[in-house]
């Protein structure tokens, strides 16, 4: 079983997705493709350089704490309750603090050519993370437009509404009950349904109601993107993203195709039987015996995990992993999850959460405010103010999202000391593998048991093997996923692929690297990739 488990971690680091509301201090600063050739500097003019130069990171640190707590507000303020002046005072903000990275930028780019002999290596590697301008780099109504275009598209996928198929089945449905949200509600009845036609009604219509109100915007999206990578010197904005990984980007994307291709012939074992206990279940015109799985058949709206314990759990007679239920008849709420979670970290000699923490996180769907549900863990930069937002629910998934997410917490108070360009994950992948380490870890029938989660703890083979593929399931099964989200995305940066045949190339990859169809027809009037958070809100998977 170490195999597996080795390659987990591996793919851990290098094929998660970012979440980027609060993780990375400056969103606009990304390491830089070369290091320009140093000026043969006399010791003591590298001296006074260095010295003055310190000065001015100083001073720069100051301000950019201010900037960053005063754009974390506005962004906090719009996310949790989307209104038009809310969605004002974030744009402003954001544009305002772009305007002074750019200034502070343009001080920092005085060094070139003379930060490279300092002798202070922490100097050095600030002024080489602040090389980079990014997506500050166009011009300003090129970044307004933008700044727009990205929130606008947010704003459709996280306030989409369907209808519940039952009411649209019945003779007296007038086409008013459409309420059904992404979280909790439909991606509960997607996991519990039997309904091959409820989930295929659920799948299609929450992607009429997100992706396809977005393809338009996403155009003009790509271009701006492509337009700022260039100016800061990259062929377009996937070769940018690659940047902190690998002065070659293509080789980097071989690097993952290999990783890949070795957890191959274990993925299709998965797949394989995957395809099996569903065509028990649905039945062979549903599937066929070699055909790809239909994605809305697995639990998940992006069959990004497979998630269907009642009908992939191979030992169904041991005692269930899936402790949701008795997370409710417990009477687990949000609060004492998130209590056990940081008694966790509390028992690894981590620290609690500040008070900060308890009076400002939002951990419950507010009932009355348009709500951006994604869990997000945020950081305001100024030692104190550390925050979660999660539409919880009572769930063993949103149990292993709390500590995942106090994951990125612990990470962030971890680094809250030091400067602001050291203020972020030790690359874009690390933040996200330190908080699904720690899911893993929660998720062990043996902490489980610790916490009276499992009344019993069965340690036979039979038990192991439901515990180990319930994790194949959901990590294993992901990683095919998360190379399709920007492999995907890479060719359209680049413009191997033309916006008319976008949704095509989607369901290319997705049928020939996941072995996923869709349950229904499609065409380039739908724009599936645009029903994925992180697509439309411009969040690198690798």
């Amino acid at each position: 079983m170490a195999g597996p488990l080795l390659l987990l971690v591996v793919f851990s680091v290098a094929l998660l997705p970012h979440n980027q509301a609060g993780l990375i201090l400056d969103p606009f600063v990304t390491l830089p493709p070369t290091i320009d050739t140093p000026v043969n500097l006399h010791p003591t003019t590298v001296s006074a350089q260095e010295n003055a130069a310190h000065q001015m990171l100083e001073e720069i640190e100051k301000a950019e704490k201010q900037q960053c707590n005063t754009l974390q507000h506005a962004k906090w303020a719009y996310q949790t309750d989307i209104t038009e002046e809310h969605k004002k005072q974030k744009l402003s903000a954001t544009s305002e603090t772009q305007d002074w990275h750019k200034s502070s930028w343009k001080r920092t780019q005085e060094y070139n050519g003379i930060w490279e002999n300092f002798k202070d290596s922490q100097l050095k590697r600030q002024f080489k993370l602040k090389k980079i301008l990014g997506t500050a780099a166009l011009d300003k109504p090129d970044l307004n437009e933008l700044n727009a275009l990205q929130t606008e598209m947010l704003e459709i996928y996280s306030t989409a509404k369907v209808c519940d198929y039952w009411d649209v089945q019945s003779n007296f449905w007038n086409g008013t009950k459409c309420s059904l949200a992404l979280k909790p509600d439909v991606e509960r009845l997607l996991k519990s349904s039997h309904s091959s036609y409820e989930m295929s009604h659920l799948w299609s219509s929450f992607r009429d109601q997100s992706g396809s109100k977005i393809k338009d915007l996403y155009k003009r999206y790509v271009q701006l993107s492509n337009k700022a990578a260039i100016k800061n010197g990259f062929g377009n904005m996937g070769d940018l993203w690659l940047n902190p990984y690998a002065d070659d980007p293509e080789a980097f994307r071989h690097s993952i195709i290999k990783l890949l291709e070795e957890m191959k012939p274990f993925y299709l074992q998965l797949h394989a039987y995957a395809r099996r206990k569903l065509r028990e279940v649905y039945g062979s015109s549903e599937i066929g015996p070699r055909s790809p799985i239909p994605a809305h058949l697995l639990g998940n709206m992006w069959a990004q995990k497979w998630d269907r314990p009642d009908i992939f759990t191979p030992y169904p007679e041991k005692v269930s992993i899936d402790v949701s239920p008795n997370m409710k008849k417990q009477g687990y709420t949000a609060k004492k999850m998130f209590q056990l979670s940081e008694e966790f970290f509390v028992s690894l000699n981590m620290s609690r959460m500040t008070p900060e923490f308890w009076t400002n996180s939002i951990i419950e769907k507010p009932e009355d405010k348009q709500f951006i549900c994604g869990a997000s863990a945020w950081d305001f930069c100024d030692k104190k103010d550390f925050r979660i937002k999660q539409c919880t629910d009572i769930t063993m998934g949103n149990f292993i999202t709390v500590h995942h997410e106090m994951g990125h917490t612990q990470y962030q108070m971890a680094y809250s000391h030091l400067p602001s360009a050291f203020r972020t994950g030790a690359n874009p992948g690390f933040h996200e593998a330190v908080g699904d380490v720690i899911g893993l870890s929660v998720s062990t029938p043996k902490h489980l048991y610790k916490i009276g989660l499992l009344k019993d703890l069965e340690e036979d083979s039979k038990a192991e093997i439901n515990f180990l593929l319930s994790m194949a399931l959901s990590r294993i099964a992901f990683l095919p996923f998360a190379y399709v989200i920007d492999s995907w995305r890479w060719d359209v940066f680049s413009g191997k692929v033309d916006p008319e045949n976008w949704n095509c190339h989607w369901w290319d990859l997705r049928y020939s690297i996941q072995g996923i169809k869709p349950p229904v027809k499609r065409s380039e009037s739908d724009f599936d990739p645009g029903a994925k958070k992180h697509i439309t809100n411009s969040v690198p998977y690798v």
